[in-house]
């Protein structure tokens, strides 16, 4: 039997708003999927299959869900309404290799709740109200961060420690 073609979707720029959690599970070869530029307010599954997320510009306030299979390579959620990144929301993501939360309203990050591979680039810029500790990174190493535009007035000890490139 022939291998299966891998599927691509493009359903940016939009006025997609509120959808069912499960509805991406029946594209078994999704791997490529954009949802970006439209009002999306709600978190939903993603198959197993899909390693490239773009989801900026929409109403996201929490992304867990999304990230679950742990098979992304890059998402990004820039310009959303995140607020807050919680525990473990990357537990499971051991070949993400960039992950974009730039441009949100992020003022907390629980800890674990940057627990990324030492391959991922992780872009954090314009969050007005993000504070880091050594916590928030749950002891892993990570490739880089990215924080310009955050007023920062402080940064714990050790914060930056597992960082294998730049700032």
């Amino acid at each position: 039997m022939p291998p299966k073609p891998a599927m691509n979707s493009d359903l940016s720029m939009n006025f997609l708003r509120e959808k069912p959690e499960d509805w991406l599970l029946q594209f078994d070869y999704l791997v490529y999927l954009s949802v970006s530029g439209n009002l999306i307010s709600n978190s939903f599954k993603v198959p197993p299959s899909l390693r490239s997320l773009s989801a900026y510009d929409n109403q996201l306030q929490d992304i867990r869900m999304m990230m679950e299979t742990g098979k992304l390579w890059k998402v990004s959620f820039a310009r959303n309404k995140l607020e807050v990144i919680r525990t473990d929301t990357f537990r499971n993501c051991n070949e993400l290799a960039k992950v974009g939360l730039s441009a949100n309203k992020i003022s907390q990050i629980e800890p674990g709740g940057l627990s990324v591979s030492n391959s991922t680039e992780i872009w954090l810029n314009d969050n007005p109200g993000v504070e880091l500790s050594p916590a928030a990174f749950g002891g892993r190493r990570f490739k880089s961060i990215s924080l310009q535009g955050n007023h920062l007035t402080s940064i714990e000890s050790y914060t930056l420690g597992g960082m294998l490139l730049t700032v």
